[in-house]
């Protein structure tokens, strides 16, 4: 668009506005400005409504291949399994870094304890493992949703290696589900968390030749537990 075609478009936009009418061309307002149904996407679910109650095993499947996909490690265990599972990620990192786990803290303890890791105190640089529980994840993309009400923000970006631990009553279906629930959660919060963050696997970027590289900005491996049972 030619510079005396772009400014006539603005000054035509800005008197519709100073003149308290909608502009040519302007979204209309109120609750009719977007349509209450929207075109499915990958995150969205696969076709399960947004209020529909997904059967465990497909929602507990879907979200193990899903981070599978995109690099990440996962596996379903039963709560008495849960500080062996720990043990085997945990063997040989240098000290691990812990959220607030709340009845997963203890087997998670033990499994360090299994594993011969330590527990070092929140933002220690020398860890290499984080340890978090995430508060939802979405079946479809692998991804999961980190509270920073749960603990120290860098337990989950500072060292090469991440745990996460997920119920199985905490995956939605896709990205509306997540806004759904989110809201219920964050509201049941006596303090607010004051940054919630998504992760899709391990940290990635990719070089000005597009060659991918793990690790630079984050964990390197990623290992998601699903806890059922």
């Amino acid at each position: 668009m030619e510079r005396s075609e772009f400014l006539r478009v603005l000054r035509e936009r800005l008197a519709g506005a100073d003149a308290g009418r909608r502009p040519p061309g302007a979204p209309p307002d109120g609750p009719t400005a977007l349509p209450e149904r929207r075109p499915p996407t990958h995150a969205s679910g696969g076709g399960w409504s947004p209020g529909a109650r997904v059967p465990p095993e497909d929602s507990v499947e879907r979200f193990l291949q899903a981070l599978v996909e995109v690099g990440g490690e996962a596996r379903r265990v039963r709560r008495a399994e849960l500080a062996d599972a720990v043990a085997s990620v945990a063997r040989g990192a240098g000290g691990a870094l812990l959220h607030e786990l709340g009845d997963l803290a203890h087997p998670v303890k033990q499994g360090l304890a299994r594993g011969g890791c330590a527990v070092l105190p929140p933002g220690d640089a020398e860890a290499e493992l984080g340890i978090t529980s995430a508060i939802l994840g979405v079946a479809a993309t692998g991804s999961v949703l980190l509270s920073s009400a749960q603990g120290h923000r860098t337990t989950a970006l500072l060292p090469p290696r991440h745990l996460v631990l997920i119920e199985e009553d905490r995956l939605v279906a896709g990205f509306e589900g997540l806004c759904d629930r989110l809201e219920d959660l964050v509201r049941g919060e006596a303090t607010p968390p004051s940054s919630l963050i998504l992760v899709t696997g391990p940290s990635r970027t990719s070089d000005i030749e597009m060659t991918p590289v793990l690790g630079v900005h984050g964990p390197a491996r990623v290992i998601v537990l699903v806890v059922s049972g």
